[in-house]
């Protein structure tokens, strides 16, 4: 359980899970900033569950959210075994979480058989 874990772990686990998720593109001197692109296998998963320019309902994108922090966390696992698997799920959740409201965009999208004239 993540609970279990010390905050010296935690920290530990974050460095692990983030140097798997990501490679670094470029470092800044202040150590404030680095540019990182997340790695292929991840992307990959990612982007099976929110392809780019794709409408989908608000419906079910609470289980491609699940769907997608399983998948990723499953890869997380399957490279380093020393990854706690209920924190992993804590940490990629909320990094699905930045990535979605920083690359979807919601729009309202009225359906043609709506009259609202008739209601």
């Amino acid at each position: 359980m993540s609970d279990e874990l010390t905050d010296k772990q935690k920290r530990r686990q974050v460095r692990r899970i983030h140097a798997l998720l990501f490679e670094v593109l470029e470092e800044s001197n202040d150590d404030l900033s680095t540019l990182v692109s997340m790695n292929v296998d991840y992307m990959d998963v990612f982007n099976k569950y929110f392809p780019t320019n794709v409408e989908m309902k608000v419906d079910g994108i609470e289980d491609r959210i699940l769907e997608c922090v399983k998948g990723i966390t499953l890869i997380l696992i399957e490279k380093d075994s020393a990854v706690n698997l209920d924190y992993a799920k804590l940490v990629v959740y909320y990094l699905i979480m930045e990535l979605i409201s920083q690359n979807l965009s919601v729009k309202e999208v009225f359906s043609t058989d709506d009259d609202m004239m008739f209601g």
